[in-house]
């Protein structure tokens, strides 16, 4: 009867499931794009499996005991052993404290602080997952070692993350008294839900300002044909605000009111040049209005050593966000390589006020003030996981070391040290 059972009442009990997110959830996840449409079909047949249950005239029955008892399917004695593994573990909440990309990666329980953190074998999530990933998961038990049943649920870190972790630790204490079935079944359903209902959610973008000149982020690349490069390594040697040399590409450099030098342009050379050419040079810079000026700066500089050929613009915030297909429809510029050293100035200069300035995320209050009481600490903690997060996920993606704000952690006496044994909260 368990084999026979499965199929029709299954699929009853996954729509209901996913009905969860709301009435029209089944209609808004045909819209997604295959590789979430995916992900949830992984994350929903593994609920069905772990925490499901089918409806019988006479009783509600556990998929996993139609599967595990008298009747149920056959299975290999290492297929069995996986199935009870992976049965007998509850959906968590966690929070990624370290990576080791390609090994693995290591975890705390966002809802049990008090709990050792763990360690997971995942040589490919290990490869795209960074410190302060937030991520609901059904870790196994498997030869030894803890590894991911399969499904996962990305949960996206934003400035409320706070107090809605420490709602649904109050909410996990006040329904389920601390019953492991009773909480195992609360956050089997909880946990989902609140993933879908953010997946499902329409996508507002950020308008994306550059602090320093209030002017619109757009990531704006020159490419110029080298005449001359002695002429022209010669030329930015005699440049007082210009540091760097051929191997490594140029940082222009402005100083700011304050002493601070902050990084206006990146001139690279590309490894080989475009295409295997070696006559190449690419000028990188973040608004329209900084492009423009220093086009003129350096071709002023370099006179006829340089030529203009082509420039290429990329909205950070429409192509996350962009609805329209025909720009869909184009491919992105490739990532043009921006040092370390250089997001590191440009960091430094953007948030080199921070910890004074009156920040909306912290209910007006600068972060000096902030750290002041608990409440505070724990979201001025937020905020700079959030902001590195941020900039890990962009080391990842242009093949370089992440910088560091630990000036910032500094700045208004935390410890990361003390925060990877406590986290937030």
């Amino acid at each position: 009867m368990a084999a026979r059972a499965l199929p029709g009442r299954g699929r009853r009990a996954i729509r209901e499931h996913l009905e969860l997110a709301g009435e029209d959830a089944l209609e808004r996840l045909r819209e997604l794009p295959d590789d979430y449409a995916q992900m949830v079909t992984i994350n929903v047949h593994e609920w069905l499996i772990a925490d499901g249950d089918l409806a019988f005239e006479d009783r509600d029955v556990m998929v996993r005991e139609l599967l595990l008892g008298p009747g149920g399917p056959l299975f290999d004695a290492e297929g069995r052993a996986w199935i009870e593994a992976l049965t007998s573990r509850p959906l968590g909440w966690y929070e990624v404290v370290d990576t080791d990309p390609g090994t693995g990666f290591r975890v705390r329980d966002l809802l049990h602080p008090e709990e050792p953190p763990v360690d997971v074998l995942d040589r490919s999530a290990s490869k795209t997952l960074v410190r302060w990933e937030i991520l609901a998961a059904r870790l196994v038990p498997w030869k030894g070692d803890w590894v991911l049943s399969g499904a996962i649920y990305p949960f996206v870190r934003d400035p409320d993350f706070p107090a809605i972790l420490q709602d649904m630790r109050n909410e996990l204490a006040r329904e389920t008294e601390g019953h492991p079935e009773l909480e195992r079944a609360f956050l089997s359903i909880v946990l989902p839900q609140e993933w879908l209902l953010r997946l499902l959610r329409p996508k507002r973008m950020p308008k994306m300002i550059d602090s320093s000149t209030g002017d619109p982020i757009l990531l704006v690349t020159d490419h110029y044909r080298v005449r001359d490069w002695d002429r022209l390594e010669a030329a930015l040697a005699d440049q007082p605000d210009v540091d760097g040399d051929r191997t490594d590409g140029w940082i222009r450099f402005e100083d700011s009111e304050n002493g601070l030098r902050r990084g206006r342009l990146a001139l690279n050379v590309p490894r080989g040049g475009r295409g295997g050419r070696r006559d190449r040079l690419e000028v990188f810079t973040q608004t329209l209005k900084l492009a423009d000026q220093g086009r003129e700066w350096l071709e002023q500089v370099a006179g006829d050593a340089l030529e203009h050929r082509t420039r290429e613009i990329s909205d950070p915030a429409g192509a996350l966000g962009s609805s329209d297909g025909d720009a869909a429809a184009r491919p992105a510029p490739p990532p043009v390589p921006v040092p370390t050293e250089l997001v590191q100035e440009l960091l430094e200069s953007r948030y080199k006020d921070w910890a004074d300035d009156h920040i909306p995320a912290l209910g007006g209050k600068t972060p000096r003030e902030a750290v002041r009481t608990p409440e505070g600490r724990e979201a001025v903690i937020g905020l700079l996981k959030l902001y590195e997060q941020g900039e890990a996920h962009a080391a990842l993606e242009e093949s370089r070391e992440p910088a560091s704000f630990q000036f910032l952690w500094d700045a208004v006496g935390l410890s990361r040290g003390e925060v990877l044994d406590g986290g937030e909260g």
